[in-house]
């Protein structure tokens, strides 16, 4: 098979990045003909065909020369299946790893400060990201869509129409193996954790999407109290826990706020995530809008239970308070404050309990998407006839 994919920057910790690699790894493996369109892109293999697109400009000009000259360029070269991750004008396949734009611009408006709502969405930037966005969905322009969650196909079928018989499910896939075989007294050492402490674990880069103030609002709380009043108003009698042992390791990039409390620690980027998850107690993510995160995974794996947003497609995995807890509004603190207190009265991580309903390997989201790239060729085919 001739198959070309279309993705334009290489970021090395973007989550469709990693998943365009070892999909192409695995094509490549089976003896397929690899091209792919991008404007700048590292450590592919020498066998795949790489053809770079210039583009020039503003960032709202580049995205549309960059969906032009894709369509122009995989015209002319006869391929069996057009896989792209970014919004353009023709395509067999669309992977929808980004989530609907339209739909974000509707949450980041609702959840930002009053000063700010105005603006959201009026930048050329997020005009033009919408008018790809309505191309690629008219399904005159897809063959097939491939979403990561059932929110975002959801989503897609409000705003777009897009016939759902043509959306496929493909939920995201890790190395699952990375998480299951770390110390964690020695990662608790890693971080400077004490024995007694409570700890809450934030991973993620965006902090203002990934929800992190609304994280540290609770961790404000918490720091204000005394020990009498958590256990009294928050029956936790019996558990030898005081406010100052609830602490929050912060994993990521991002603008570190002016006023931090005292109970939290912030990592930075590390290339041993694997610990950090060893090493704490309850996995907290609150975003504002995320279509699948990869870290709610990592935390199941690594058996941390996990509270989360509805508005995010990850939450699908979660049942409630068995492996986690789905919140409805990250910016609600008391919800928030309810759902930690939870974890924290069932021991964290020894209140865990795993489903064993979903397989979060690498391999089965290749062998998926695989199926998708057949059905598409086959497509194709009949409509030649």
């Amino acid at each position: 098979m001739n198959i070309a994919f279309i993705r334009r920057m290489y970021s090395p910790c973007g989550g469709a990045e990693l998943y365009l690699q070892r999909l192409i790894e695995a094509l490549l493996a089976d003896g397929n003909e690899i091209h792919l369109y991008t404007e700048k892109w590292e450590g592919l293999s020498d066998r795949v065909n790489v053809h770079t697109i210039k583009t020039f400009g503003a960032k709202y000009k580049r995205i549309l020369q960059f969906a032009e000259e894709t369509v122009a360029h995989a015209s002319l070269n006869n391929h069996d299946c057009v896989f792209s991750l970014e919004k353009t004008f023709k395509q067999d396949i669309y992977r929808a790893g980004d989530g609907v734009h339209k739909h974000w611009l509707k949450l980041q408006k609702k959840y930002s400060p009053w000063w700010k709502k105005p603006f959201i969405g009026l930048r050329l930037f997020h005009q033009m990201t919408l008018f790809l966005e309505a191309q690629t969905l008219n399904p005159q322009n897809t063959g097939f869509v491939i979403v990561n969650s059932e929110m975002v196909s959801q989503e897609i079928r409000r705003y777009y129409f897009f016939p759902h018989e043509r959306i496929y499910l493909v939920r995201n896939g890790i190395k699952t193996e990375r998480f299951l075989s770390t110390d964690r007294n020695a990662a608790r050492k890693r971080f400077g954790l004490n024995p007694n402490d409570f700890v809450l674990l934030f991973v993620g880069s965006g902090w203002e999407r990934k929800g992190l103030r609304f994280l540290l609002n609770l961790m404000s709380w918490f720091e204000k109290l005394s020990g009498d009043e958590l256990k009294k108003h928050f029956h936790l009698n019996g558990i030898s826990l005081k406010p100052e042992d609830i602490k929050l390791l912060v994993i990521g990039k991002g603008r570190k706020p002016l006023f931090v409390p005292g109970n939290v620690m912030f990592a930075g980027v590390v290339s041993d995530v694997e610990n950090a998850y060893a090493a704490a107690d309850l996995f907290v993510f609150l975003p504002v809008y995320d279509p699948s995160a990869n870290v709610v995974f990592e935390a199941l794996v690594s058996k941390l239970p996990v509270i989360t947003t509805s508005t995010n497609g990850a939450s699908e995995v979660i049942r409630q308070n068995i492996n986690g807890t789905v919140i409805n509004d990250p910016s609600n603190i008391d919800e928030i404050r309810n759902a930690v207190l939870y974890w924290i009265r069932n021991g964290g991580r020894k209140g865990f309990k795993d489903p064993e309903i979903y397989d979060f390997s690498i391999q089965r989201n290749v062998n998926e998407t695989m199926q998708v790239i057949k059905k598409a060729i086959e497509s194709k085919a009949k409509l030649r006839l």
